[in-house]
C-alpha cells in the first residue's frame, strides 16, 4: 500500500489480466475510488452496460482507429479531471495464465493525461477461474502494487519505452 497515491491525484493502474476475479481483487485491494476502462462492447450488454455507464466506467471503442482515438481522448480528459482508472493492457484475459503482449492505447492515454502509472501484478486468479469457464476453484489471489512510474514530460514517441518499463 506504500505505492498507492497519497492525495487525490489521479493515476492509471495498469495490471495483468488472468481472470474475471481480477476485477474483484482490485475492489478488495485498492482502498480508493477508481473506474475501469473497458471495451465498448461490454457497455451494450443489457443491464450490465447501463450499470457500467452510470457508475462512470469509460468505454473504449476498438471497432476502428478513428473511434478508438476519439474514445482515448475522452478517457484522457476524464483522468486529467481527477478520475483514477484501471487498465488491462493485454486487452483480454490470459488463456494460459502467462503475461500477454501489451497494447499501446493505455500508455498513450497516460501520456496524454500526464498522470503516473501504477503497475499492479495479480497472481493466483487464473487458478481460481480460468478464461472460458464458469468453474470456481479454491485459491489465493495476490495483488501487488508496484512503485508509480511518472509520465510527466513524456510524449507519444516515448510510449514504447513506457510500455516496456511497465511490463517489466
Amino acid at each position: 500500500r506504500e505505492h498507492l497515491p497519497r492525495s487525490s491525484e489521479p493515476v492509471i493502474f495498469v495490471g495483468n489480466h488472468q481472470s474475471n476475479f481480477d476485477i474483484l481483487s482490485y475492489f478488495a485491494g485498492l482502498p480508493l475510488q477508481f473506474r475501469w476502462m473497458a471495451k465498448a462492447e461490454l457497455f451494450r450488454v443489457p443491464l450490465f452496460g447501463l450499470a457500467m455507464r452510470r457508475s462512470g466506467y469509460i468505454p473504449i471503442d476498438r471497432s476502428d482507429r478513428r473511434k478508438a482515438l476519439r474514445s482515448m481522448a475522452v478517457a484522457a480528459e476524464r483522468i486529467s479531471a481527477g478520475t483514477s482508472v484501471v487498465i488491462f493492457p493485454e486487452g483480454t484475459r490470459s488463456v494460459d495464465g502467462q503475461l500477454q503482449e501489451f497494447k499501446k492505447g493505455g500508455f498513450l492515454i497516460a501520456i496524454k493525461a500526464q498522470v503516473p502509472i501504477v503497475p499492479v501484478a495479480i497472481s493466483g486468479s487464473w487458478n481460481v477461474m480460468r478464461k472460458g469457464t464458469f468453474r470456481f476453484c479454491p485459491g489465493t489471489i495476490r495483488l501487488r502494487i508496484l512503485a508509480p512510474i511518472e509520465t510527466t514530460g513524456l510524449t507519444n514517441k516515448d510510449s514504447d519505452l513506457l510500455m516496456v518499463q511497465v511490463r517489466s
